[in-house]
């Protein structure tokens, strides 16, 4: 009887150990498996986000193609527009200053000894000019506006203004003196725009 007890004893021992293992064996795979399957949702969420950014990207490429093609083709028409931005200058001046009824009294080219000499022509080439008006502050204000701000590209580098002999429309009149410049592409670029 103790016999068959011991027996017992060391057969509900064996098992309990037998018990113990497959228990602890089968943890270790669940936990293996949790942590694969953890990694595996880190990687598809990684991979889900990266999507939704090229998506956004992709959504994204027809405004960007349109303002490509948009910048394309203004200066493809500053390459191809015929009229050379000097003679644009004055017929801006002309125009806008009978307009704005600013008097212009004289337009003088600078004399630009780097475009001038045999040195390499850059890519944007520009013309100094000094041009002097006489109006009132508004009607001045006004022109430089609207040289600045169309076609042909021109640029004021500075303006001198000293007041003026006269009125007009019960406003001072002022004498300025403008620093201005006209750009234009350098030839070869209407190979890239044609």
């Amino acid at each position: 009887m103790i016999n068959a007890y011991v027996k017992s004893r060391a057969m509900r021992g064996t098992w309990a150990v037998a018990v113990t293992c497959i228990i602890l064996a089968y943890a270790a795979i669940v936990s293996r498996e949790h942590r694969q399957l953890a990694a595996v949702r880190a990687a598809e969420r990684s991979v889900y986000d990266a999507a939704n950014r090229n998506e956004r990207i992709i959504s994204q490429e027809a405004a960007l193609i349109s303002e490509r093609n948009y910048v394309r083709a203004d200066i493809a028409r500053m390459v191809h527009d015929t009229t050379r931005p000097a003679d644009a200058l004055l017929g801006e001046l002309d125009v806008e200053s009978g307009e704005l009824g600013v008097r212009v009294i004289s337009v003088n080219p600078l004399a630009d000894v780097s475009q001038r000499s045999g040195a390499r022509r850059s890519t944007l080439h520009s013309d100094g000019f000094t041009i002097e008006v006489d109006g009132t502050f508004e009607s001045l204000l006004s022109l430089l506006h609207e040289m600045t701000s169309g076609a042909p590209l021109i640029g004021v580098d500075s303006i001198a203004m000293t007041t003026a002999d006269g009125e007009q429309k019960g406003s001072p009149t002022l004498h300025a003196t403008l620093s201005a410049r006209t750009y234009e592409l350098d030839a070869h670029w209407s190979q890239e725009f044609r």
